[in-house]
């Protein structure tokens, strides 16, 4: 008697369980729920822009170079480089500093890199060139860069520099993004 009332109550208590599962397993044709991925990078808002305006930065920085390079230039013959990667306060200051190099008979030897090239923030910003502003984080090595000139040369003052660049998308010719101003100060490593 106590083996029957034990198979009743087995079969009591198994009947809901296997009840209950059935119903929550999916049938053998239903495929299983994925979980919803979290968004990479790429995938953020504005990834094409933020993109394109790093893309810009690097410009802007191998401009720099080749800028310091050759000497500078006058103040009335920028190169299409210049025109290509600033605007607004950043081109003016590019532009005397270039004037600077040309008139000391002064250039640049050696290289300098950006690394560490980071996003900050890309927001729409109404009324602003393009509506919308990328601005970035970055660490310049300017660690092997000498300054040369008529009176010998030497190392440039500041090895290593932290920098914030603002970019915009600039409709005027040459259309593009474009460092529009750039803060930054010195650190004492990349």
């Amino acid at each position: 008697m106590i083996a029957a009332d034990l198979r009743r109550f087995g079969a009591l208590v198994i009947a809901p369980v296997v009840a209950v599962l059935a119903a929550c397993t999916p049938a053998a044709s239903e495929p299983a729920p994925t979980p919803t991925p979290s968004p990479s990078p790429s995938q953020t808002p504005f990834a094409e822009k933020n993109a394109a305006a790093i893309e810009a930065y690097k410009r802007y920085e191998e401009m720099l170079e080749e800028t310091g390079s050759k000497g500078g230039f006058p103040a009335d013959d920028p190169p299409d480089s210049v025109l290509a990667t600033t605007m607004g306060d950043e081109r003016k200051l590019v532009i005397e500093d270039a004037v600077v190099l040309y008139d000391a008979k002064e250039r640049t030897t050696g290289s300098r890199s950006a690394r560490g090239i980071e996003l900050r923030s890309s927001r729409p910003v109404p009324g602003a060139p393009g509506g919308h502003v990328v601005e970035l984080r970055a660490c310049r090595d300017l660690s092997k860069l000498k300054l040369q000139g008529p009176n010998g040369s030497g190392p440039v003052t500041e090895a290593f520099q932290e920098v914030f660049p603002s970019l915009y998308y600039d409709e005027s010719a040459p259309a593009g993004w474009k460092v529009a101003k750039l803060r930054g100060s010195q650190i004492e490593k990349c």
